[in-house]
């Protein structure tokens, strides 16, 4: 548990000899990322810090095990490591906004366009755009394959022509 003395910091992401801990409650402090900057520093296995108070975040580059930094960093009193919080969006309520989205879309131009269509229609508009630039390959090409599998994944959700949305 972290003491008012520590701040508690989340492991955003790591993989081997490269941490990133987000210090939420810190967002904005320079000053105390510039003090931790350099406490980090001052531990044998770090070897590089990037801070940015304006995310609240730390970049740790470092050789050795990552339980060992955290460690060392704890016994220094810098910070506790808690778990993560929870997302703030769950990939199905971003489903159901999308869909309530895309019925409103259908609805008001009268099942003519959804949120697929016009998606489709921004990456082709897109990948012209790129192709006019000369930026065909591989800009271009990209764009227009995300813009076929756009209407490729609309074919097969939207109703045929005999059905109705509800």
């Amino acid at each position: 548990m972290s003491t008012p003395s520590r701040p508690l910091a989340q492991i955003v992401h790591s993989t081997t000899g490269r941490v990133r801990f987000r210090f939420s409650e810190q967002r904005g402090d320079a000053a105390f990322f510039d003090t931790l900057a350099t406490s980090l520093a001052r531990l044998g296995s770090v070897l590089e810090t990037r801070v940015s108070s304006h995310t609240g975040s730390v970049l740790v580059l470092h050789t050795g095990d990552l339980q060992q930094l955290v460690t060392a960093a704890q016994k220094r009193g810098l910070f506790e490591v808690g778990a993560p919080p929870p997302p703030v969006a769950s990939a199905r309520r971003l489903r159901d906004a999308i869909d309530s989205i895309d019925d409103r879309v259908a609805k008001s131009t009268g099942e003519t366009l959804s949120v697929g269509k016009l998606l489709f229609l921004g990456l082709l508009g897109a990948g012209i755009f790129q192709t006019k630039q000369g930026h065909l390959l591989p800009a271009g090409m990209t764009l227009f394959k995300h813009a076929l599998e756009i209407i490729d994944w609309v074919a097969e959700r939207e109703p045929s022509n005999s059905q109705r949305r509800a």
